[in-house]
């Protein structure tokens, strides 16, 4: 069967068990184009094929970021999460509406989202990450996003400057009374420096929300690691 008669049928909605071999398709140099139709496709079935296969494809995705962007707001709490995993490898700091959205994302009604979205602050680029927070700040002002941008930037006369993130920054958003704050703040306690700080995990210890203590968990895990490597 030729890759064109794959998509025909992925696109009927007849069969769309062809995920390995789309992917290694489009990873051996099959039209990234070809792809847009399962991401705009209104079947759950179909669209649910074109999320994975973005998921997995990353960085070489970025000629569908238009494609790709509004998944953030899918119905579908894989969708949302794939479309952020996708996004954080083929979008830069540039892209500032769909990273001000994914920072929004932490405050979404499906816990593996905010998951997801926790993860995006613990492991993207740096840039990213001021772009995405600075945006939900000017986006939803008078919230707890409006205050974010304080904890990883200080305005010096006429122009901001990053600051490192301290004890005392994790300190203040990890016993934060917003929930949306203490998630984001379990993304930066996280956060790789030259190695991911235990001690910094250590002071969210007490957070109980499950999805915040599935980041920190992995984030030991990875720090263990490293140290026996």
């Amino acid at each position: 069967m030729s890759l064109e008669e794959m998509m025909e049928l992925a696109l009927s909605g007849k069969n769309t068990d062809f995920h390995q071999e789309l992917l290694s398709a489009f990873y051996s140099g099959f039209p990234m184009e070809n792809l847009r139709p399962l991401l705009v496709s209104g079947d759950p079935e179909i669209l649910g094929l074109g999320s994975y296969l973005i998921y997995e494809l990353g960085p070489r995705a970025r000629s569908l970021l238009d494609v790709i962007v509004p998944l953030l707001n899918n119905e579908s709490p894989r969708v949302r999460a794939d479309a952020i995993i996708a996004l954080q490898e083929c979008a830069t700091r540039f892209d500032t509406q769909a990273l001000g959205r994914i920072i929004e994302l932490l405050n979404d009604i499906d816990p593996f989202v905010q998951r997801i979205a926790m993860r995006f602050v613990q492991a993207c680029e740096h840039g990213m990450l001021l772009s995405g927070v600075i945006t939900a700040a000017d986006s939803n002002p008078g919230t707890i996003f409006a205050e974010l941008p304080g904890y990883l930037i200080q305005k010096v006369f006429y122009s901001y400057i990053s600051v490192p993130v301290s004890a005392d920054t994790l300190e203040r958003l990890l016993s934060h009374a917003d929930p949306d704050a203490v998630r984001f703040g379990v993304g930066l306690a996280t956060r790789p420096r030259e190695f991911v700080d235990e001690t910094f995990i250590d002071m969210a210890a007490h957070i109980e929300d499950e999805e915040c203590r599935n980041v920190l968990e992995s984030a030991r895990g990875d720090a263990l690691r490293t140290s026996k490597g």
